[in-house]
């Protein structure tokens, strides 16, 4: 792969007249010759470049290097590699490590901040009477987010921490149709349980034994009263979520 690599480069830097680029040679003719194949067909005969196509397989090549070299993080190998086979300066690699840092970056951020569209859910919920529950705790765990991973672990749509994905035998918890199903029951269990949409909210957030306890050390299984025993982070989800349902909503109806 590396071969294959370093080959694609060296056409790249070869149409790039990269290979004719002395240790003093200036910034401002990589620049051109850049300039030029981003021009082609008409702006490259100008520049010196006999085949247009040539500049055009150069930008073929530099795409696949970017992708290849970005997500193998071989960046600095890379730049070892150039410096070592090819007369370039150092504004040179520079340019070209930052742009395929950028490239990789921009990409992992385009991933992760991809945003579940809402219409899709109802695809996913087999109980229809608990979609808008589960549509406004994926509003506040992940605000729609698929690949959204929490501090403490909790990953995908509906944040399922591990423990959990196991329980539920989620084998990709960034697939929406396995996060929501998996939410989707973990809801419905707590709901069983608790007979209570607040305390079953919190235990979705702090775990069903944490509201066990906050349940006896209050003597109450009024949420307002059990909340004083509960986390702050806990305290606060239960309101957020609540929020986002209608007035009258109730999964028990």
């Amino acid at each position: 792969m590396d071969h294959f690599v370093r080959a694609l480069f060296s056409r790249f830097l070869c149409c790039l007249g990269a290979h004719s680029v002395s240790k003093k040679a200036s910034w401002q003719r990589v620049s051109k010759n850049a300039f030029a194949v981003c021009h082609l067909p008409s702006r490259a005969r100008e520049q010196g470049f006999q085949n247009p196509h040539r500049g055009i397989s150069a930008v073929l090549a530099l795409s696949v290097c970017l992708v290849v070299f970005s997500f193998r993080g071989s960046v600095y190998q890379l730049e070892n590699s150039v410096r070592s086979q090819y007369l370039v300066t150092e504004a040179t690699i520079r340019f070209l490590a930052a742009a395929f840092r950028g490239f990789s970056e921009k990409l992992e951020s385009m991933v992760i901040e991809a945003v579940f569209p809402r219409e899709r859910v109802r695809e996913y919920v087999k109980n229809q009477k608990l979609l808008p529950l589960i549509e406004a705790v994926i509003e506040c765990e992940s605000n729609w987010k698929v690949r959204a991973v929490s501090h403490a672990g909790a990953q995908g749509l509906m944040q399922l921490m591990p423990a959990i994905q196991r329980v539920f035998k989620v084998t990709n918890p960034f697939d929406p149709a396995q996060n929501i199903r998996a939410g989707e029951a973990l809801l419905e269990e707590e709901l069983s349980r608790f007979q209570d949409l607040k305390l079953a909210l919190a235990a979705y957030n702090a775990g069903s034994p944490a509201v066990r306890r906050a349940i006896e050390r209050a003597q109450s299984r009024n949420f307002e009263r059990v909340k004083e025993f509960l986390p702050a982070e806990t305290r606060k989800y239960v309101p957020r979520v609540l929020s986002r349902l209608p007035i009258s909503y109730s999964p028990f109806s």
